[in-house]
Order: C-alpha cells, then structure tokens, then sequence
C-alpha cells in the first residue's frame, strides 16, 4: 500500500515487482506485506519526474533475531547508513537520533551477519541501526552526524510513521560536506 492512496492494495507480479504511476510532487511511503516477511514501510518520498526505478527490499521474519525491540504491537525504525565517497566513503563512527523524540532508543549493531545488536554508541561498518521507544503513529525524522562529515536521509524528506507491527526502513547517508 502507499500512503497516499492506503485504500488502494497493489499486487506485484510473480517476481515481486510492481509498476506504479505516482504524481510528480507527491510525498509517499510505500508499505510491503508478504508471506514469510515482517510488514515493512520505506521512509517518505518525494516523486520527481526524474525518480529513478525504486528497489524496495522487506525484511525476512528470521531476522527478529537480531531485532530484540520488535513486537506485534509495538513499531520499530530499521536504519541503514552507507557511504557516498570520499573521505566520508564508510558507515561507521555515526550517531543517529530522531528529531524531537529524546525517548527514542538507538540500538547499533554489529559489522557482520548475523549483525546482532551491539553495545557500541556508533554505527559498526555495516551502518545498521534499529530505534524503538517511540508510540505508535509518531513522524520520525531520523537524523546522523559523524565527525567531519554529513550525514543525511538518503530520499527526502525521509521520516517514516511509526506503525504497531511493522519494520520502517529508514536509508541515511554519509556524505562529504
């Protein structure tokens, strides 16, 4: 479903993939249901006439694992953080906060598979994050920041709603400034 048009359910085809005409201008965040994976919502998006094809992955449900703060009644945000180029061309060392939500908790996790939670304070060499806390219907606003460096939503403007049950993926990324 989208956010713009929730009523309206889309089928992908046998592949997964989905042709949607979307209006230029337009702020959506599409939301993917399938067997055998959590409910997932991508953060906000503004179409442009030049948006590029979108690949919108789902988390597979094996992987609550390694998402202690996942439950069917509660939202979580997925972050993924990864480098552009440059000195800034790496993941790791950045912090991550939702903005106005001093109640989020940020969790980092480790640089490999199975990227189990962490106990560090910054992103690992893989950039994922998880952030729970937050009450169910909140606009979150991811932002980062990592010592000489920008780090920043990777489609605007980025935030993503908090739903019970679901995993928002939310993509930041670490940039020259």
């Amino acid at each position: 479903t989208l956010s713009a048009c929730p009523e309206a359910a889309m089928l992908t085809d046998l592949e997964g993939y989905a042709d949607l005409r979307l209006t230029v201008g337009s702020v959506v965040s599409a939301k993917l249901e399938a067997e055998g994976y959590l409910p997932t919502r991508w953060s906000e998006l503004t179409v442009r006439a030049w948006t590029p094809p979108l690949e919108l992955a789902m988390v597979k449900a094996s992987a609550k694992a390694q998402l202690p703060s996942y439950a069917s009644d509660k939202g979580l945000v997925l972050v993924n953080v990864f480098g552009a180029s440059g000195a800034c061309s790496r993941p790791d060392g950045g912090v991550l906060a939702v903005e106005g939500h001093p109640e989020a908790k940020v969790t980092y996790h480790e640089a490999g598979p199975p990227y189990a939670p962490s106990t560090d304070a910054v992103t690992s060499g893989s950039g994922v994050a998880s952030i729970s806390g937050l009450a169910a219907g909140t606009r979150a606003l991811v932002k980062g920041s990592r010592t000489g460096c920008e780090v920043s939503p990777f489609s605007s403007p980025g935030a993503v709603v908090v739903e019970p049950g679901v995993v928002s993926i939310v993509q930041m990324v670490v940039r020259d400034p």
